[in-house]
Order: structure tokens, then sequence, then C-alpha cells
């Protein structure tokens, strides 16, 4: 009874600040770290979204743009997915390395997954049955579906510094980082055009994850102030690479990026969320 009255509340605070504030933050991966750490910490009357939780550190926002251009197709039916190994997971795919190169590869290689055959690249690894999937897919897609028809969307984006980029599992040392970043920057300007063609008030706060101790120095060749402009934020955050167990520099990071960014969409804050 009292996990249903919760779930109750959960809803009635979600369908007041959709009415209350212009703008609606959701994130669109590319892995879960927005949803676990920014989100969950200050909207935690928001529900789970369609891209809170996939693993998509690879392709990103290609595939996002190419996902909800094509309406979902590929994504709701359970013969829209295959159970197979994603290359992160994948035995053999890399069989040498050098001195000067590394891999992206999970160290749990062989496990199997659901994965959209129409999206290889993309994986979800938090429902072992297909059904369980793909219900939970379409019940996120309809809402999806909504919010992209009925609101202001401010997106929420990050790619990462120790992931692959178009499935290149092997890097050099440095982790091959100009080349990311420059990949970083032009799918979010990208991505932005797109979203702008569905509602001219989109937005999209497109960040580059980096270790909590990285030289923020080395950066300032990006000038980042200067591509961000209308309707895109650009921004470097630095938290990866600390102990699991230590949430000193994520928290403290995503705290940054909600108030220098966020903060000021919210018109009437909710009680207890914090």
């Amino acid at each position: 009874m009292k996990l249903f009255i919760s779930a109750i509340k959960k809803k009635l605070k979600y369908a007041t600040h959709s009415l209350l504030n212009r703008e609606l933050i959701i994130s669109l991966g590319s892995g879960c770290d927005i949803k676990i750490f920014l989100i969950n910490t200050y909207y935690k009357h928001y529900p789970t979204e369609f891209f809170d939780y996939l693993w998509n550190l690879d392709i990103g926002l290609d595939y996002v743009k190419d996902i909800i251009k094509n309406d979902f197709e590929g994504l709701t039916e359970e013969a829209d997915f295959t159970l197979t190994t994603h290359k992160k997971f994948q035995k053999n795919l890399i069989t040498k390395l050098t001195e000067k190169e590394l891999s992206l590869q999970s160290e749990e290689l062989g496990i199997q997954h659901h994965v959209a055959k129409r999206y290889p690249e993309l994986n979800f690894m938090h429902y072992p049955e297909i059904d369980e999937l793909v219900k939970s897919f379409n019940k996120k897609i309809k809402r999806f579906r909504k919010i992209l028809k009925s609101r202001n969307v401010h997106f929420v984006y990050y790619r990462q510094f120790d992931e692959p980029v178009q499935s290149e599992y092997v890097n050099n040392s440095d982790y091959n980082l100009d080349s990311k970043i420059e990949f970083w920057i032009k799918e979010s300007v990208d991505f932005i055009e797109f979203a702008k063609s569905i509602n001219k008030r989109n937005k999209l706060l497109s960040l580059f994850a980096l270790p909590y101790d990285f030289d923020k120095t080395s950066l300032e060749k990006y000038s980042l102030d200067e591509k961000s402009k209308n309707s895109l934020t650009l921004d470097f955050i630095y938290y990866k690479n600390a102990e699991s167990s230590d949430r000193t520099y994520v928290d403290a990071e995503m705290e940054r990026i909600h108030k220098k960014y966020l903060e000021h969409t919210q018109l009437k804050p909710l009680a207890n969320d914090r």
C-alpha cells in the first residue's frame, strides 16, 4: 500500500511540475550517468524515459536522431531483437595490442543481451527476459512520443572519454581524445538542428565526461563557449576514474551543471526533490 501511495504521489508531482515549468529535462544517455546522478538527484519525481538506461556510448546522438526520426521502428516488437553478445563483451574481437594501444572492451567478456537488429551498437542490460524488455520499451516510447509533440524539451547528453566511437574498441594510450571530442561536437551540432526541426524551442546540453583530475588547460583550444550558441550548450565535466564508492566528484560536477544550466528552467521547485 505504501509503495502504491508513493507511486501516486510521484506521478502527481511530475504532472504538477509539467504544468508549472516551461521545459522538461530529458536524458539522451549515452549511458545512465545523467539519469542516476543528475535527474535522480534534482528531479526525483521524473519517470524513467526511453534513453535513460540504454548503453549507447558508441554511436551516440546519431542513433538517437535515427530512432526518433523513424519513430522507434525496430524497437517495439520481440522479433526486433536477437540474443547475442554485444561488441563490448565479444570474445576474440581484439586479438592483439601493441604497447601503445589499449582495449575499450569490458572485462566481462561473453555476456549476452537482447540487442536490436536495427541498432547493433545499442545495448540494454537490465531486462533478461525479452517480453519484459519490449513491454518496458513500449511504455517509455509512448510517453516519449507525447513529450516530443506537446512540450519544450531541454535534452541532456554526455559522451565518455574511454568509450568507443564508430566501434573503434582499440585506442591509442591517449584514448584518441582529440578525434573523440571533435566527433562529440559534430554529433551535438547535428542533433540540435534535428531537434529544432521538431520544435524550435528544444535545447541540448551536451557534456564530455573526463577524469576527475584531468588537466583542464589542455582543453582551451576547443573554445566551447564560441561553439555554444542558440539552443546548444557544450561543456566538459570531470568525474570519471574516481573510486566507484566515492561520489564526491560526480556529485560536485552534477551540482555545478545543474546550477549553471538547468536550475533556471524550474519556475517552482518541488519540495523534497533533493
